[in-house]
């Protein structure tokens, strides 16, 4: 009864048979038992009891002498120190590992084996070591290809992709991805479904793919939403406000991620507050909302940064962006600074672009165009490396900005044009309108009146757009009225 109700995601009638089913001396049942009750209460976030069932189960093996018993809790446990989860522990993930590693390969259990080891390459992928994930990740392939474990190739592929995005790896994280992708829907598993759809919104994202990514998201949040699976609800409404912001549609962004929030807040995932709050945050200062900005950023703000600093530097990026748009120009410079210090200790590829942009902002505004300049050659050279568009747009943008600060404004005009193309094949509305501001600009400080107006007509028809579009009063007021914005729909 508990296995029916389990494969039809009826999860409390699930828990309740399988609670019923502890009673059982046979080990087999046992442990089959011990795990899907584990596995039931994590699929709703219950996260202090599933801990609790592997706890018990490991004493159960102890005191009966029964080391696969034993094993499965040990790794069971790991699994969610390992990810993030409100019990996310990098010290007793690798702890929980090394334990459950000595007991598989002394039971000689290669299943158990590989399932540890991909355990520990999420462990290091959240800690912000991708090469040591992937190193990991690949090893518990190895083995689950061997053995012809499926539903191991599948948890592996799945999530060394994110370990291989991080290192900017991007053919192979997609194949990673798409071949989990056939496996989730031959295994018939709806919550990795759902996680592997996200993955792919995000892989899609660093294309430049926005609307392909905006309905892969969506998709995977609404097979969440059907098994009420509030994580994956959380994570696909976090890219869907991703996707949507960039597409200029920043009403549903804003949405999706004041939504993310509230989730993630609620179930205790601080890797995910830390980073959808910084983006939230972004988002309002580019909508002029200041004081919703400030809010959200000190949300962020309270997560450990010892513990989660494989983001820690989105968060002094936003700070710093958020601390230039109030003029505050040292404690901008001084958010930047460690924002670039720790991207460059965590090493990870998927905040680079957060992280280049605000140091490039930041020191146009201090009068340092040839650092801007070095930094934006720096984001585009790391782009073409890694096939990723996402923020190539903005990046040419910036670097014309700089051409123009240091005179050489013949490039600035070129950079402007390929960044209005990149902008107009990807539909990055976020972005766009403030190209053909600055194309209007340069134009007109060149003397081309003719071009100018044009460009400036152009701008103010894609502003117009932005505002037609958002359906919140306070934030179409408080966009209206950056100057920016105002000079746009001046033209």
């Amino acid at each position: 009864a508990g296995d029916e109700a389990f494969r039809m995601y009826a999860i409390e009638a699930a828990i309740r048979h399988y609670q019923n089913g502890l009673g059982t001396t046979d080990s087999g049942s046992l442990k089959h038992v011990y795990t899907r009750l584990g596995r039931s209460h994590e699929l709703v976030d219950e996260f202090d009891q599933a801990l609790d069932v592997y706890h018990s189960m490991a004493a159960a093996g102890r005191e009966r002498e029964d080391g696969e018993l034993e094993l499965i809790a040990l790794t069971e446990s790991a699994k969610i120190y390992s990810t993030p989860s409100p019990h996310h522990s990098l010290d007793r993930a690798r702890q929980f590992s090394d334990e459950a590693l000595d007991v598989a390969r002394r039971l000689e259990n290669r299943e158990a084996e590989a399932r540890i080891l991909w355990t520990r390459s999420n462990s290091e992928k959240t800690a912000g070591e991708p090469e040591l994930a992937v190193q990991y990740g690949d090893q518990s392939y190895a083995i689950a290809e061997r053995y012809d474990l499926k539903e191991q190739q599948a948890f592996t592929l799945n999530d060394i992709s994110g370990a291989l995005l991080a290192l900017g790896d991007l053919e192979r994280a997609r194949e990673s991805a798409l071949q989990s992708a056939q496996l989730w829907r031959d295994l018939g598993n709806k919550p990795m479904q759902a996680d592997n759809l996200q993955l792919q919104a995000v892989i899609a994202m660093w294309t430049g793919e926005y609307e392909q990514a905006l309905t892969l998201a969506e998709e995977g949040y609404q097979i969440a939403s059907t098994i009420d699976n509030l994580w994956g609800q959380a994570n696909g409404n976090s890219w869907i406000g991703i996707a949507a912001a960039e597409l200029g549609l920043f009403s549903r962004s804003v949405e999706a991620h004041e939504e993310a929030l509230q989730l993630s807040r609620q179930i205790g995932i601080d890797l995910a507050v830390l980073f959808t709050g910084s983006v939230l945050a972004l988002t309002y200062r580019t909508l002029g909302a200041m004081e919703k900005a400030w809010k959200t950023l000190e949300l962020a703000q309270s997560v450990d940064r010892d513990q989660f600093r494989i983001a820690w530097p989105v968060v002094w990026a936003a700070s710093a962006r958020l601390h230039l748009s109030v003029g505050d120009l040292p404690a901008a410079r001084e958010a930047s600074d460690q924002s670039y210090i720790d991207f460059k200790l965590v090493g990870i590829a998927h905040i680079t672009d957060i992280v280049l942009i605000a140091d490039a902002e930041v020191a146009l505004a201090e009068g340092r165009p040839d650092h801007a300049l070095e930094r934006m050659d720096e984001l585009l050279k790391l782009a073409e490396q890694a096939g990723r568009r996402m923020s190539v747009p903005e990046a040419l943008m910036i670097k014309a900005l700089s051409q123009r600060a240091l005179g050489d404004t013949e490039s600035a005009r070129k950079n402007l044009r390929d960044a209005r193309q990149e902008a107009e094949k990807h539909g990055s509305g976020r972005i766009l309108w403030r190209i053909l501001l600055e194309q209007s600009r340069l134009e007109a400080d060149t003397g081309e009146a003719t071009k100018a107006a044009a460009m400036a007509a152009e701008a103010k028809a894609a502003v117009s757009g932005l505002i037609e579009s958002l359906n919140e009063p306070e934030l179409r007021q408080s966009f209206e009225a950056l100057p920016d914005v105002q000079e746009a729909l001046a033209s």
